[in-house]
């Protein structure tokens, strides 16, 4: 299949960001496990084991490292074809884990450590096997609710708010009008962020004491008063029941891949996600909330929630970048489903340098139904959701707006991502929006692909004072109905590079909300392509900067019809005119063009019109200080003008019709211009001549004319028409 290996090619030169489960071997009948590598392991059982040794050494020295309390591990055992293996426990584990002897068959175990005792215990999902699904009437197939590795712990209770007062220091105390608290809340834990993105709260903190609905008192102090924090209280995370649902659901062998060209040797199943608030931590070493790494087009996991806005996910403030896509990471896999839930962060300035939901070298995929608010990252070209060098992927209802403090990542990220739909998309309200390139690829190449497709899309505008919103970088986008903004001064909704092409249909481009400042539609550099039609495309303010469309000569601006050129100001708008087309419509050179292929043939109509900017007109032989009038409606393409003869005319002359800048002439190759003669109160010799044209360049045309040696009457007027063609 040539987008196979297409994408097998591309995916060659990619970064892999997965961190899939640490497989371990049996030595001697005892498994060794390294917490401090991962906390994810899986051990086939091959023989029977008489030990589980869990260590925690980093380094080349092996030095010694205590874990958290809390921290928490996941070992999977997987029986052989043979069966009957049995596993002891022991040692640092007080908490027994009964395995499942059936040949095949796969059990998950899980320890959670204490510090004080160097001991760890059962943290829920021993003995739970890869089998737990929701009831059959809430979803179809191998379906694993994140519920049932919670080991019996409240991991989905989590609530949030975003008008939290701290009074700093000893005080002690977080109040909020919304809060309505409880007295069940007591004993939870509670975290809080300034509005500025540094944490108020430390992850940690509990609630000691219920004062009243809308004030708790809190077991350690706060970093310093604020007001409009956001604040997460909840009873456990949620991270490790994630993680283990994911991995249940995971297919045990990545070699399975699309039945079209694969090896089907493992169906993938669902993790779901029932309605409530999930606080979770991801690291480097826990990896992210799903990570699955395939090995070329591999069947990936499914992650599906209950819905938007009910599967909450919190990420807290003791995150740390995990080394690829920070809560989603699919890599080099197919077929997976992703949706019906929603992530915010709370505004908290997170040290993550990856997406937070990437879906890289991946195809076949679907999502739908996701949102993303107040987080981001710093990173180059990529998207807080990120779709790097993926194709066919589908996706529906997908939300990405506020992005933290100081955060240069792009919301939407499309980079070399080829032949796939969007609609009801929104990237908005992050440092810039939307990032188009060709990911190394050769988009609408021979190897059959094309560019993105955005349907009915909201670009809202971004926060950038120095960069553009909307960018394309070699990259090609096709939009459909929808909304492309820009919010600050001296900057444009869109720019397209040398390399890119983009196709807008039916869209309203400009900037948001009523206001002067200076901005622009689009910017496009010499040899960038836009196709425009049923568009309204709008400047906003006056100067270079206020126009509709800027670029220069060599960039190319397609009209295909039923656009219209505005200009706003403090959201009063007004069409683009004549007279005011290069200061307010298209600067620097750049003209709009209805293209015909080569060597095509148009049918023209009953009638033709024309209208654009008026040329200027001079001559010789019309005597002192002629008066000469271009009329109205005439264009560089056809027109007339009346001259009114001065004293003393002759009976010969020149003229030189002079194309206008605005238009940017006739290109590099002179245009063919046929001229008459028109009578007015003066009337030509009935053997005048017909001008001939002696100097034809791209920017003007000077010709003869002669009135077969009779001279013009003084102050009599006479008129010449023309018509020019390009070629």
């Amino acid at each position: 299949m040539k987008l196979t290996r297409y994408l097998v090619l591309v995916c060659l030169l990619c970064p892999i960001f997965a961190y899939a489960q640490r497989p371990l071997t049996i030595v001697g009948g005892v498994v060794t496990a390294n917490v401090a590598d991962t906390n994810d392991f899986q051990v086939t059982l091959t023989a029977n084991v008489t030990g589980v040794t869990l260590v925690s050494t980093t380094g080349s020295a092996n030095t010694p490292v205590t874990p958290a309390t809390g921290y928490q591990i996941t070992m999977r055992f997987v029986q052989d074809a043979t069966g009957s293996r049995t596993v002891v426990f022991g040692g640092s584990i007080s908490t027994s884990c009964s395995v499942n002897s059936t040949a095949n068959s796969v059990t998950i175990c899980r320890w959670q450590y204490t510090a004080s005792t160097n001991l760890w215990t059962d943290s829920g999902g021993s003995s739970v096997s890869p089998n737990s699904p929701i009831p059959a009437n809430q979803a179809q197939g191998p379906t694993y609710n994140v519920l049932n590795y919670a080991g019996g712990l409240t991991i989905n209770d989590a609530q949030h708010i975003r008008d939290g007062v701290t009074a700093g220091g000893a005080t002690k105390t977080v109040t909020s009008a919304t809060a309505n608290f409880q007295t069940t809340d007591v004993g939870k834990f509670i975290a809080c962020v300034y509005a500025s993105g540094a944490q108020s709260v430390t992850v940690g903190t509990t609630i000691t004491a219920r004062n009243s609905a809308t004030s708790v008192s809190i077991s350690a102090n706060d970093n310093g008063a604020g007001n409009t924090e956001s604040c997460v209280w909840y009873s456990n995370k949620a991270d490790t029941a994630i993680r283990a649902a994911i991995l249940a659901a995971t297919p045990t062998n990545t070699a399975s891949g699309d039945p079209n060209n694969k090896p089907t040797l493992g169906n993938s199943g669902t993790a779901y996600c029932p309605a409530g608030g999930y606080a979770v931590t991801v690291n480097a070493v826990a990896g992210a909330l799903l990570t699955f790494a395939g090995t070329g087009s591999s069947i990936g996991p499914n992650f599906i929630g209950e819905g938007k806005t009910k599967c909450n996910i919190y990420p807290l403030a003791d995150s740390t970048d995990p080394g690829g896509p920070t809560l989603i990471n699919l890599f080099n896999s197919s077929h997976s489903v992703i949706g019906g839930f929603s992530i915010d962060g709370l505004g908290f300035a997170f040290p993550f340098t990856h997406p937070i939901v990437g879906l890289t070298s991946v195809q076949n995929a679907r999502i739908y139904d996701v949102e993303i608010t107040n987080i981001s990252a710093n990173m180059s070209n990529l998207g807080t959701i990120d779709f790097t060098n993926s194709t066919m992927i589908l996706g529906e209802n997908i939300f990405v707006q506020g992005a933290s403090t100081g955060k240069n990542d792009f919301a939407c990220g499309f980079g070399g991502t080829s032949s796939s739909h969007f609609k009801n998309l929104t990237c908005s309200n992050h440092n810039q929006t939307a990032f188009f390139g060709s990911g190394g690829g050769v988009l609408r190449g021979v190897a059959g692909d094309n560019g993105v497709v955005i349907e009915n899309a909201t670009f809202d505008e971004c926060g950038s004072a120095t960069n553009d919103c909307t960018i394309f970088v070699a990259g090609y986008a096709n939009f459909y109905g929808g909304w492309i903004g820009v919010g600050n001064s001296n900057r444009s909704a869109m720019n397209v590079d040398a390399t890119s092409r983009v196709w807008i249909s039916n869209i309203n481009c400009g900037q948001f909300g009523s206001t002067n400042v200076v901005s622009n539609c689009m910017t496009i550099a010499s040899g960038g392509e836009v196709n425009a039609t049923m568009s309204d495309l709008r400047g906003n303010g006056s100067g270079a900067n206020g126009v509709v469309v800027t670029g220069p000569a060599g960039a190319k601006f397609f009209d295909m019809g039923g656009n219209k050129y505005r200009n706003c100001v403090s959201a009063v708008c007004t069409d683009v005119s004549l007279a005011n087309w290069t200061t307010m419509g298209f600067t620097g050179g750049i003209t709009p063009i209805f293209p015909l292929a080569t060597n095509a043939t148009t049918q023209l109509g009953a009638r033709q019109t024309v209208t654009g900017i008026a040329p200027t007109f001079a001559v010789t032989g019309f005597g002192t200080g002629p008066t000469i009038t271009v009329q109205t409606g005439s264009t560089d393409a056809a027109g007339a003008v009346t001259i009114t003869a001065g004293t003393t005319p002759g009976s010969s002359g020149t003229f030189t019709l002079t194309f206008t800048t605005g238009n940017g002439a006739y290109g590099t190759n002179p245009p063919v211009c046929i001229f008459g003669l028109v009578n007015g109160t003066g009337s030509w010799n009935a053997l005048a001549q017909e001008p001939i044209v002696q100097t034809p360049t791209t920017t003007s045309v000077i010709a003869n004319w002669a009135d077969n040696s009779v001279a013009l009457t003084a102050t009599s007027t006479y008129g010449f028409v023309w018509s020019c063609y390009g070629k």
